[in-house]
């Protein structure tokens, strides 16, 4: 189980990611709002997290995951998943990608795993 503010701050994360070019698509959107329905807040983080499709989230908490190697890989995988889903992955994404996995200490080989399995969840979604 996840803890509380643990839940919200894997969120960020994603959210931050999210803001790097200044707006979502619809289809990020959509992503976005079914993966905060996933992590089951609580009525107040579900609240504050939903301001966060109109703003900025603040900072995030860069070295929590390092507490949770497998959830932190799951973080980054649903990040990249985000990055990919408008065909373009900007400057300022990877740079965000690149940030979090150095936080959380991931070498580039399990990096490149991630992507590759991405690329195909991708490359399913076009063809489908």
């Amino acid at each position: 189980m996840i803890q509380k503010e643990f839940k919200k701050t894997c969120i960020q994360y994603i959210f931050a990611l999210a803001w790097t070019d200044g707006h979502f698509d619809p289809v990020e959107r959509d992503f976005l709002a079914t993966l905060v329905d996933r992590f089951e807040l609580d009525h107040d983080d579900y609240m504050e997290v939903i301001t966060w499709l109109e703003q900025a989230p603040p900072e995030p908490n860069w070295n929590l995951l390092k507490t949770q190697p497998e959830i932190a890989r799951d973080v980054l995988k649903q990040a990249m998943l985000l990055s990919m889903l408008d065909m373009s992955v900007s400057i300022e994404e990877m740079q965000l990608l690149e940030r979090l996995k150095e936080h959380i200490g991931m070498s580039q080989q399990d990096f490149w795993q991630i992507q590759a399995e991405v690329e195909k969840i991708i490359a399913a979604q076009v063809k489908g």
